[in-house]
């Protein structure tokens, strides 16, 4: 697959852990959060072609991006640009999130500036989105701060020579 493009986050370690995490785990529907590229999106259609699988990403180029890749994969996705779920009306099954966690170039590593907020509005609001039984997987690094009210679990953890990788598991609950 080609991933190439300027601005947008290629697939890379982080998105192989992700996308490893997730992809034996049937989905009727899922929705990839911050879909970049549309690695994970496209893959995890590939292993579940029954299932319906939407992207969403602040980024229109990214949106654009992960069209075409869809399209020369072969697999049917919808696509959607998001603010998060700014421009998301239903609920999933599965909902998947590789965060921001990458300062931009000059950055300090405050916490804070890494992700602009959007981890913690994420785990927050991520609860609204999800099926009766449903699963959210978020993916940050060691330098994201998580305010975690009890409802995350750490449920991977990968270590490399630079950072530590690890992705929180939220289980929205039958009502």
């Amino acid at each position: 697959m080609t991933y190439d493009h300027n601005m947008i986050y290629l697939p890379d370690e982080d998105s192989i852990f992700l996308l490893d995490t997730i992809i034996d785990i049937p989905a009727r529907s899922m929705l990839d959060m911050g879909t970049g590229t549309g690695y994970v999106a496209i893959n995890y259609k590939r292993a579940h072609p029954d299932s319906r699988v939407v992207g969403a990403d602040i980024s229109s180029e990214a949106i654009e991006l992960a069209r075409a890749n869809a399209k020369r994969e072969g697999v049917n996705i919808e696509f959607v640009v998001s603010d998060l779920f700014s421009n998301i009306d239903e609920k999933y099954q599965m909902i998947v999130f590789n965060a921001p966690y990458i300062p931009d170039d000059g950055m300090d590593y405050d916490v804070t500036v890494i992700d602009r907020g959007v981890v913690k509005r994420f785990m927050t609001d991520v609860r609204n989105y999800l099926l009766p039984g449903g699963i959210a997987f978020l993916l940050v690094n060691n330098l994201t701060e998580i305010v975690n009210d009890g409802s995350w679990e750490l449920y991977r953890v990968k270590h490399m020579f630079f950072e530590e990788l690890r992705i929180y598991k939220y289980h929205q609950l039958n009502f």
